[in-house]
């Protein structure tokens, strides 16, 4: 409801049609849903004011006009304001929370914030607009016949031009009948349809030139853009071209969802033949009638080693040597059901897969008046090995209970199991037997800084009973086939220690001796320690005692200093792998970074792999040169992104494949 007397003011002013310079009037208008009411603030060099026909004031403001309703700004030289509309021309700017407009003209109500402007810029820092017809809602743009980009050059760098344009804050946009635009002038691509997801900050485009011994000159095109509005599901295709062939692919990603799936398919220019290679990942955790479900499915099927390699390389890098896994779980009251299938996914160097196994393996039961405590579990599965398949049906069964004994607390078992094997020419089975005791104890030492330092050191002393030798079984595919007869001791230690109440470093240490034969048998030490804030050492090595070979080993030394981080450590795996891998990588910066990493192999006394990447911001673009090279091929990439899409540098851990 208006106030009578502002408005018999404003009347007056009218019809005596005085100056207002330098000076600010305000009036009532109603709030988008009629029930509510705010004060919008205007100045003027001069106004004027009417009532129309319908009682509704109408004010005409003219030079350095200034129109303010909470959130909303306009300027310009002439304005008309009828009720809640704006109506103003010359140049106008309009800012809200969508963005900054820039227009010839502008229509719009300040209540509802929604208008129309024409021959319009939208300025939305890091995106930028221009449009022949832009409409403005609470929720974002529509810019007609016009661009997008996230360059503010006139003209821009590049631009999606395009028939429609959507522009949601935070979220997406979505444009048709699109042009991809280099400059003022090179179409480079058609499309009838682009959305980009704002909210993961994908580019909805990518152009790759580069070269690889194997390929010979390649260039890759790239699409992905989001299917819906309200989650982050998006597809992709690709187009890929080389100078031995071309392919095309496509692919499904949605984050929040765990899932992602990717294909590919590959003809050689000479050839009929298609090369196929394919990747799905996903990951689930719901809940249901029964309890708690789970699914994880990391999965590839590859032409050939080569193929994996070229066309999905980041993925061969950190899954290579690496079994595919399907796994389904269902846990209940009495239980956790699972199955799991286990695949070498054509790797020659992987050879026991499991197709399928069936697991129940019930949680600890307690009787005897809640001293003692049961734990069985059941299962079945088909082994594929090189020598053979088999299968095997196994099951377990474990009584344990625990005493306190002044600072330290004992723990005796007795487990009792067996396994049933069948494969052509064998039908076998083996029983098994274990007793023991566990000492162990929690001891707490606080620091003057702080710090607190936790030792939990533990003897176990155990005897072993087996009806079959693991050389009398048809493989050794885990841990229930070594099993030997004897006496057997067990020494571990876990340190962990806390500063500001978060976990800062921890070690572990175990090792076990068969007294029997009194021979050493396997050691290992784990370790994760953060002895300053710029320095992390970590690692694991794995030692074989009674033939006196280092087994395993990885670890890395990461230092952080001055915006530069360095990783360097061995790499070992007894008759495979003898070597060192190291990184330096600045940190990210405004403009401009870098990485170096290189693996050697002491066998061979050469470099296994070496790899550099150079980037540099260039305005709206940022341009990124890779160089890699490795035992079998050369590889130069140019890489040209968006600067308001490239992901911020992270340092992630490597997985490292020799060969």
């Amino acid at each position: 409801m208006r106030h009578l007397f502002c408005a018999c003011v404003i009347g007056l002013l009218g019809i005596l049609g005085c100056d207002a310079a330098g000076q600010q009037r305000e009036t009532v208008v109603s709030g988008a849903s009629g029930s509510d009411t705010s004060v919008v603030s205007y100045a003027a060099r001069r106004l004027e004011a009417t009532f129309t026909d319908t009682g509704v004031l109408c004010i005409v403001l003219t030079g350095d006009v200034r129109i303010s309703y909470e959130d909303v700004l306009i300027t310009s030289q002439d304005a008309r304001l009828d009720g809640d509309r704006v109506s103003a021309g010359g140049r106008v700017f309009l800012v809200t929370p969508v963005g900054t407009f820039s227009a010839d003209s502008v229509s719009y109500d300040i209540a509802r914030r929604d208008g129309t402007l024409s021959d319009a810029r939208l300025e939305a820092d890091p995106f930028y607009g221009r449009a022949e017809r832009l409409e403005v809602t609470p929720e974002g743009a529509v810019l007609e016949e016009g661009f997008f980009s996230t360059c503010d050059k006139d003209p821009p760098h590049y631009r999606l031009q395009a028939r429609r344009i959507k522009y949601v804050p935070d979220r997406y946009v979505r444009a048709e009948k699109v042009r991809i635009v280099i400059g003022d002038r090179w179409t480079i691509l058609y499309v009838p349809r682009l959305t980009i997801d704002l909210r993961e900050r994908e580019p909805g485009f990518s152009f790759l030139p580069g070269f690889r011994t194997r390929l010979g000159g390649t260039t890759s095109v790239e699409l992905r853009q989001s299917v819906s509005d309200s989650s982050d599901l998006a597809v992709s295709e690709k187009l890929y071209v080389a100078r031995s062939g071309y392919g095309v692919g496509a692919g499904l990603f949605w984050p929040s969802e765990n899932l992602r799936v990717e294909g590919l398919a590959f003809k050689e220019w000479d050839t009929d033949s298609v090369s196929l290679g394919g990747i799905g990942r996903y990951r689930m955790l719901s809940r249901n009638r029964f309890g708690e479900g789970q699914a994880i499915l990391d999965w590839r099927w590859m032409e050939s080693e080569e193929f994996f390699d070229d066309f999905f390389h980041r993925d061969f890098v950190q899954l290579s040597q690496m079994y595919n896994h399907l796994y389904l779980a269902q846990r209940f009251s009495g239980g956790t059901l699972d199955v799991w299938v286990r695949d070498n996914a054509r790797d020659p160097l992987l050879t026991a897969e499991k197709l399928p196994e069936m697991r129940f393996h019930a949680p600890a039961v307690a009787f005897g008046g809640g001293r003692f405590y049961l734990t069985h579990t059941v299962e079945a599965a088909r082994w594929s090995v090189p020598s053979g398949d088999f299968d095997r049906i196994a099951g377990e069964m474990r009584i344990d209970t625990t005493y306190p004994v002044e600072a330290a607390v004992v723990r005796p078992w007795v487990t009792v199991g067996a396994a049933y094997y069948r494969a052509d020419g064998l039908d076998t089975a083996n029983l098994a037997e274990e007793a023991g005791v566990a000492v162990s104890a929690l001891l707490l030492r606080e620091h003057r800084s702080g710090m607190k330092e936790f030792f939990t050191p533990e003897l176990s002393l155990f005897g072993r009973s087996a009806s079959k030798s693991p050389e009398e079984l048809p493989a050794v595919v885990d841990g229930k086939e070594p099993l030997r007869d004897g006496a057997f001791v067990r020494i571990s230690g876990d340190w962990n220690f806390y500063a500001a109440g978060k976990a800062d470093s921890r070690l572990t240490l175990s090792g076990e001796y068969d007294l029997s034969r009194q021979e050493a048998g396997t050691a290992r030490l784990a370790y994760d320690l953060h002895p300053s804030a710029s320095v992390t050492v970590v690692g694991e090595h794995v030692f074989d005692l009674k033939k006196g070979e280092y087994s395993f080993g990885a670890a890395d030394v990461v230092v952080r200093r001055g915006g530069v981080i360095l990783s360097a450590g061995p790499r070992t795996i007894a008759g495979e792998i003898n070597g060192v891998e190291a990184c330096v990588q600045r940190a990210s910066a405004d403009n401009w970074g870098w990485q170096v990493g290189s693996s050697y192999d002491f066998r061979s006394a050469s470099f296994v792999s070496t790899n550099v990447s150079v980037w540099k911001k260039l305005h709206c673009w940022t341009a990124e040169v890779r160089v890699g090279r490795d035992r079998d091929n050369v590889s130069v990439s140019l890489v040209f992104v968006p600067s308001a899409f490239r992901a911020p540098d992270v340092w992630k851990e490597r997985f490292l494949r020799w060969e």
